[in-house]
């Protein structure tokens, strides 16, 4: 009774809400006559052991407002309840109390019959009753339990239910506890319990019991709810739908209190009233004894003494209660024996469905079950855990690394090569490895020691050398550091080995069944040249981690450096395209090579003098003038063969190796550095991407100059005089720059060849000897460089002007021309920079994006609808500035289709090239109208302009990505030279790790070792995957 009291103090008068959710509190008796205006409540004949003496600041925020004038329009803590003395056998104010200070699932609170005071025990037994809470499926129920003591064994069965069953009236109350399932809005708006013979009120359609909303009505005129007119008559019967949920929700019998006593039985609400008139458990329902059965009227020590077969019904469960001392658990009945320790009956369900394949929530409750059983039976949560930590040390090593497994939780020791692979993601050196590691042991993780990371990479990897050879740099010849493996042959079969036991080996759409084809190609860049394989049949085989490096050296990727460190693997690519190997099942493949790289790499390699030359094509003889031809009117040339190059090269030789007849001898000056066949080498096709995008973006850029010049000279569209003529100079000053930016470009080339040509014959000099021959080389080749490095300094000193003339010219302007300016917004709208360096490129992934439909139409259309708006704005135009608008506008249109029909017809061969599909034969005939379409469009554009020409990339698009897609039957974007191009970065971070080591040689070795551990099969399995962030677009 004193905690009911105590509970009341800390709820609301009006509707029972909690003070301490609500702020402040003020007294009942404050506010008599506000309550009873404003709730019609009066508070003037409160009990102090049934009703709270204050209100929550809800409701005095309600008679404030009703005070000054206003309506009562519901508010307030909760709707008005009524208060109900406290009951011993179940208080509905403690019992909603008390589920509502849970919170969440329901906690059951366990009490043992040892927890409770002396006192407690000794009043209960003097009673002969005790309470007990017994948990059903999670619901409590408040029951009375019978000691049944040894004078009692003369009652009967019936008696000694009576006393343990509360006299229950004939229309008990439905609370919620009742049923198996109970909707919110089934329950009375009143008495929050199932409403008993329902009614809707026609304002709020609000169910009520009958007998509670007529009681409300007989001192109010309005709806409990929402205050609205209301009167007895007004009510109706609920809808159809809802009475047939009414009358099938299914509860409990009126005389069920516990699973061992009363009555049992679910049933329907509709066939309640008949099964309690019969109800065996109904006091006023007479029991007609059977004759030689126990029931209810026997006695109990015949009920004991009885077999079971004789016990009517469930008579012998409903008095196993006789044993029970207390019961407050959850489930439990704990029953004294004659001897030694209580035990405890358990209700345990059968399961239906195993763990592993229920649902989550089964799982859950089934845990609980468990650890509550484990903690009676170990003594406590401290025994429970005690006890699980034994049994986990009696499981096996590999049973309880599965029972982790199985748990989603990693096990505490990693697999070997685990701290290889953390090295390696985490791009660590050996020293902060170290310290990781301690880190992780101070956790209970023990990775593999630093003697064990090295021996498993030098089983792994290959055996790499590392020394200073003479090379060629920017002060002459001087030794740089170089590391390479020896055995090539062997270090491919390695890797394939590796990727057979990971399982990462792939088919791809395209290669032929029975062919393993390794990806040779090299690049400079990050100050050293890197020349590397990667293996096709996988599922990334561009991925930086399929780069494996085979040769490093830091310095430029001139011919006598790759001759240098190339030149031992001449032999090896030729065994290696004659080797079989054979995987783990004994399938034989043979090895197919595969020679990509940018174009200045792959001429460097097959001895030709570069793009410069009158013969820049690689695969075929034709002659820069020839290519600026259309097809039909461009004579035949044979194509390029090995046999051909060395000719070529040895005719050159003979004649003196004189650059300047390097036409004559097809620009062979070089030896073949590599021995791969014409046929084996993929067309450049990212660097064609790059080169021939960039080459109609500045052709753009320079005709949108020249509209920016034409729009300043148009006064009428808000242009002044002096804006137009530092517009002109603008544009004039853009195209001196870029006509001395290519011959400064063609020089650069020329005197390039003339320096690589003088320390090849340097090189050869020191390993061969000098002879007469190559001393008269040498002279000449030193003279023509000198020559050439006049004309190139001459190139720089005429770029240099005209890059600060540019200058000038854009600081008189302060901001870029509108054309320009809107062509440079749709670029930064997409996210496509160019770069600050290599005069500007783009890089792979934004010419990808830039040729885009989308974006392809949002920069051909930005200079025509930036003109449209100044027309728009500047009228009304006389009849002169009408003829001006107009044939700006025609320009502009001409310039949009003219730019929109070339990035189109380019934006279907890149879609094609790049891909990695197998090529159909629709696609290969499409592809070859939109080049051809494409190559007329860029003639076209070169005879307006009056400037450019076919260069070499443009010519490869033309004659020769066509052949290489039908002979390799696969797309070039399988075959493109993008590996070799993403290892730099990879590099550029080792270095930076490494930049501590004094030694060069030591640090490019310790660079090449780690980079090796990235690419090893065997730790990309351990590698965790790591989910990229999708970058949404802006909502601008």
């Amino acid at each position: 009774m004193d905690r009911h009291v105590s509970l009341l103090h800390g709820l609301c008068r009006v509707g029972g809400g909690n003070l301490s959710q609500h702020g402040r509190s003020f007294s009942v008796a404050s506010y008599k006559n506000g309550i009873k205006t404003s709730f019609g409540i009066d508070v003037g004949a409160d009990d102090p052991a049934i009703h709270p003496d204050k209100i929550c600041q809800k409701c005095e925020r309600v008679i404030f407002r009703v005070s000054e004038g206003g309506v009562f329009s519901g508010g307030g803590c909760q709707i008005p309840r009524d208060w109900l003395p406290h009951s011993r056998s179940g208080c509905v104010l403690c019992s909603e109390i008390s589920e509502r200070a849970k919170g969440g699932r329901p906690v059951k609170k366990k009490y043992t019959a040892r927890g409770r005071a002396a006192g407690e025990q000794q009043a209960a037994r003097a009673e002969n009753v005790v309470e007990s809470d017994v948990s059903i499926s999670g619901t409590k129920l408040s029951v009375n339990v019978v000691d049944v003591s040894v004078s009692g064994m003369n009652l009967s069965v019936k008696e000694v239910l009576a006393k343990a069953t509360p006299s229950y009236k004939a229309n008990a109350e439905l609370s919620q506890e009742r049923f198996e399932v109970c909707f919110e809005e089934l329950t009375c708006g009143v008495c929050r319990l199932f409403v008993d013979e329902a009614v809707e009120t026609p304002c709020c359609k609000q169910l009520f019991c009958t007998a509670c909303i007529c009681y409300w009505l007989d001192t109010q005129a309005s709806c409990p709810l929402c205050r609205s007119p209301l009167l007895a008559d007004m009510l109706v019967s609920p809808h159809p739908l809802v009475s047939g949920m009414l009358s099938k929700c299914c509860l409990t019998c009126d005389f069920f209190e516990s699973p061992l006593v009363g009555c049992n039985v679910h049933l329907e609400l509709q066939k309640l009233n008949s099964h309690v008139a019969e109800c065996v458990f109904n006091p006023n329902v007479p029991q007609m004894p059977l004759p030689h059965v126990v029931g209810m009227s026997s006695s109990v020590e015949d009920v004991l003494t009885a077999s079971p077969s004789k016990l009517r019904g469930k008579v012998f469960e409903k008095l196993t209660r006789h044993a029970v001392v207390t019961s407050q658990s959850d489930g439990k009945l704990e029953l004294r024996g004659e001897g030694g320790s209580a035990a405890v009956w358990t209700r345990t369900p059968v399961a239906r469905v195993a763990s592993g394949e229920c649902s989550k929530r089964t799982e859950r409750r089934r845990s609980a079950a468990t650890a509550a059983f484990s903690e009676q039976v170990c003594g406590g949560s401290v025994g429970a855990k005690a006890q699980l930590a034994s049994d986990l040390k009696r499981l096996g090593g590999e049973e309880r690394t599965d029972l982790l497994v199985k748990a989603q939780l990693k096990p505490l020791s990693p697999q070997p090569g685990t701290a290889l692979a953390i090295k390696s993601d985490l791009r660590l050196p050996w020293f902060q490895l170290r310290k990781l590691q301690k880190w992780f042991v101070s956790f209970g993780i023990s990775l593999e020691s630093e003697r064990v990371s090295r021996q498993y990479l030098r089983d792994y990897a290959p055996k790499y050398l590392a020394q200073n050879v003479p090379m060629a740099g920017k002060n002459g010849v001087c030794l740089s550091p170089i590391v390479f493996t020896e055995d090539l042959v062997a270090y491919v079969k390695q890797v394939l080995d590796s990727h057979d036991a990971s399982g990462t080996l792939y088919h791809h759409n395209g290669v032929p069944n029975g062919e393993i084809w390794v990806k040779f190609g090299g690049d400079h860049g990050g100050h050293s040249f890197k020349f590397c394989f990667q293996i096709v049949n996988v599922r990334n085989p561009n991925s930086f981690r399929n780069t494996v490096p085979v040769c490093l050296f830091a310095g430029k990727d001139s011919a006598p450096n790759l001759e240098t460190a190339l030149g031992m693997y001449r032999p090896q690519i030729q065994a290696l395209r004659e080797t079989l190997w054979v995987d783990s099942h004994g399938c034989s493949f043979t090895i197919q090579t595969v020679l990509c790289g940018d174009y200045e790499f792959l001429t460097t390699i097959y001895g030709l003098s570069g793009a410069a030359g009158v013969h820049p094509c690689l695969f075929c003889l034709s002659t820069k003038k020839d290519m600026q031809l259309p097809p039909s009117e461009r004579p035949q040339h044979d194509k390029r063969t090995l046999q051909q190059l060395s000719t070529d090269h040895d005719a050159f030789i003979n004649a003196g190796g004189n650059l300047a007849k390097a036409k004559l001898f097809h620009n062979v000056i070089r030896q073949t550095i590599l021995p791969f066949k014409l046929e084996q080498v993929c067309v450049p096709v990212l660097h064609i991407d790059l080169g021939i995008f960039v080459w109609m973006f500045e052709a753009m850029e320079v005709d949108v100059n020249a509209l920016d010049a034409e729009l300043a000279s148009c006064t009428c569209l808000n242009v002044s005089d002096s804006d137009s003529v530092k517009f002109k100079e603008l544009s004039a000053a853009h195209k001196a720059h870029h006509s001395a930016r290519l011959e400064l470009l063609a020089a650069s080339e020329s005197c390039g060849n003339f320096r690589q040509q003088l320390e090849y014959v340097i090189l050869h000099a020191e390993r061969n000897g000098m002879t007469q021959q190559l001393h008269v080389m040498a002279g000449a080749l030193q003279t023509q460089w000198a020559n050439a490095s006049a004309l190139q300094r001459q190139a720089e000193t005429k770029f240099s002007g005209t890059e600060t003339r540019l200058e000038k010219a854009q600081d008189n302007i302060k901001n870029v021309g509108p054309f320009l300016a809107s062509i440079e917004a749709v670029l930064q709208k997409h996210n496509i920079e160019r770069q600050a360096y290599f005069g500007g490129a783009f890089n792979g992934n934004h010419v990808h994006k830039a040729l885009s439909p989308s974006v392809i139409q949002a920069l051909v259309q930005a200079p025509e609808k930036l003109l449209t708006e100044r027309i728009s704005l500047a009228e009304p135009l006389s009849d002169k500035n009408k003829e001006e608008a107009q044939a700006l506008l025609h320009r502009v249109e001409q310039i949009r289709a003219r730019y929109e029909e070339l990035l189109t017809h380019y934006s279907f061969c890149h879609k094609i090239m790049g891909s990695t599909d197998i090529p159909t034969e629709e696609n290969l005939d499409s592809l070859k109208s939109h080049i051809s379409s494409f190559l007329q469009a860029c003639r076209a554009t070169i005879a307006v302009r009056k400037q450019g020409s076919i260069t070499p990339k443009l010519h490869l698009l033309e004659n020769h990505v066509l052949d290489c897609l039908i002979h390799f039957k696969v797309g070039l974007g399988l075959l493109n030279e993008q590996g070799a191009e993403s290892i730099h970065k990879a590099f550029n971070q080792l270095q930076r790790t490494h930049s501590s080591m004094p030694n060069r040689l030591d640090c490019l070795r310790s660079c090449v070792e780690a980079h090796i551990s990235d690419t090893m099969p065997q730790l990309q399995a351990i590698r965790p995957k790591v989910s990229t962030r999708i970058r949404r677009p802006s909502s601008s």
